[in-house]
């Protein structure tokens, strides 16, 4: 599967974040965590963009929401049938 850049301070945050100075723009831009698809929409199914940047913005203090560590837990265990995922990784694509 492949993997998708999750800002762990959502940019339809930034403008707001940047005017009360909570962060600096640079930081809100870099603060990025690689998830695969299925994730990063549990993710923002499940915490609004607000509270992800504000409590949420490290990938220790996302794995501390119990949904998300539950998700992530059930999801490692999951089966890859992609193809794509394979060459990802560097493998040969068995066609």
């Amino acid at each position: 599967m492949l993997l998708t850049e999750h800002h762990l301070i959502p940019r339809s945050t930034h403008d707001t974040l940047l005017r009360k100075g909570r962060f600096e723009k640079r930081e809100m831009l870099t603060r990025i965590s690689m998830l695969c698809r299925p994730c990063h929409s549990f993710v923002h199914a499940h915490i609004d963009a607000m509270e992800l940047a504000l409590h949420y913005n490290t990938v220790d203090r996302l794995l501390e929401h119990h949904e998300v560590f539950s998700w992530a837990h059930y999801a490692s265990g999951l089966k890859e049938r992609d193809p794509r995922f394979r060459l990802t990784h560097g493998l040969k694509n068995k066609r």
